[in-house]
């Protein structure tokens, strides 16, 4: 028997905490605090991050783990957990010894140190079935709607009244509410259908099919299946 699949097996073995059989049990997953976990993730702030995004994708992963199984290397690189030669070696140890058996064997991959398992553990799986599209359609991991509408209190000029004693005859011609509309229904490696639309504080609700136009200044939709050949 080669030495990693032995190494694998015994890993295995050893996670579950029985010799009668090869399926392991994962082990237990903590909970954790978000906003903490970035924090000591980056303990010193970047101007490369947008952590208000990396908090909502971690806070969408630690309620829908990923399949390691499934997972993409730009998903797992996505939650900042892992190096890039962390990521090499995730990839190849799959592509060679094939599906994960069981979240214990992290500890096989060269390069994975027990502080970035901890770290992996809430935000990731492993699925002994693949379920066909139909049934995963009836079961979304993500099925949510986001409404976020802002406004400054203070009154700005493009929303005041024009001043006549100046040259200025143009001012915003939509409210200033600033409005962010956002629905997905998913599930994490198998299909994704949303839908974005955002409108600018003095941008008008407009109808222009011709000019691309459809209500909000910003409208964007999006329709995938993953990982069914």
């Amino acid at each position: 028997m080669p030495k990693p699949l032995l190494i694998r097996i015994l890993l295995i073995l050893i996670g579950s905490g029985t010799l009668l059989s090869v399926r392991a049990q994962d082990p237990p997953r903590r909970e954790i605090d978000i906003q903490q976990f970035v924090q000591e993730l980056f303990p010193v702030p970047s101007e490369d991050i947008n952590y208000s995004d990396l908090f909502e994708s971690l806070f969408q992963l630690y309620a829908n783990p990923r399949d390691l199984n499934t997972a993409t290397r730009d998903e797992l690189a996505a939650t900042y957990i892992l190096s890039e030669s962390q990521l090499d070696a995730f990839m190849k140890y799959r592509t060679e010894f094939g599906p994960f058996l069981s979240l214990y064997e992290l500890q096989a991959i060269p390069g994975f140190d027990l502080p970035t398992i901890r770290r992996m553990l809430p935000f990731v799986t492993v699925q002994t079935r693949q379920l066909s599209l139909r049934e995963s359609l009836k079961n979304p991991t993500q099925h949510f709607l986001i409404l976020r509408s802002e406004r400054l209190l203070e009154q700005q000029k493009g929303f005041s009244d024009i001043d006549t004693t100046t040259r200025s005859r143009t001012r915003y011609t939509g409210s200033p509410l600033q409005t962010y509309l956002r629905y997905r229904y998913a599930r994490i490696g198998a299909y994704s259908f949303g839908f974005t639309a955002e409108k600018d504080a003095g941008e008008r609700l407009a109808w222009r099919p011709d000019r691309q136009v459809f209500g909000a200044d910003f409208t964007s939709f999006h329709a995938q299946i993953m990982n069914r050949g």
